[in-house]
C-alpha cells in the first residue's frame, strides 16, 4: 500500500506502529446539530430480480456445449484427413522417442 494507507484494520498492529492506544469499534451518526441541508438519504434498495442473468447463463452453457462439439468435430475431421493421406499409424501408435545421435 502507498505510504499513509493500510489494507487491513488491525488494531493491535496499528497501535504498536503508531505508539498510541487504539480501540476497536465504529460510529454511527444518529443526530446532527445543526441539521445538514439537504439531509443525506439512504440509497435505494436495488431491484432483486433475475433480470438478464438467466439468459446469460443459458448463453454460456450453449457456448460450452458448442465448444465440446466443435473440438470433437475437428478431431474427427483431422482423423479422416490422416486416413485419407495414408497415415493411419499416427492415429493409433504413440509417438516414437527420438533416436540417439
Amino acid at each position: 500500500m502507498p505510504a499513509g494507507q493500510i489494507a487491513k484494520i488491525d488494531i493491535g498492529r496499528l497501535s504498536g506502529e503508531l505508539g498510541l492506544p487504539l480501540y476497536g469499534g465504529y460510529l454511527e451518526l444518529v443526530q446532527e446539530q445543526p441539521a445538514a441541508s439537504p439531509a443525506p438519504v439512504p440509497a435505494e434498495v436495488p431491484e432483486l430480480s433475475t433480470g438478464p442473468h438467466l439468459a446469460y447463463a443459458v448463453q454460456w452453457f450453449l457456448f460450452a456445449i458448442g465448444a465440446v462439439i466443435g473440438v470433437g468435430y475437428l478431431a474427427r475431421r483431422e482423423a479422416l484427413e490422416l486416413r485419407a493421406a495414408g497415415e493411419p499409424e499416427r492415429l493409433t501408435s504413440p509417438p516414437r522417442p527420438p533416436s540417439p545421435p
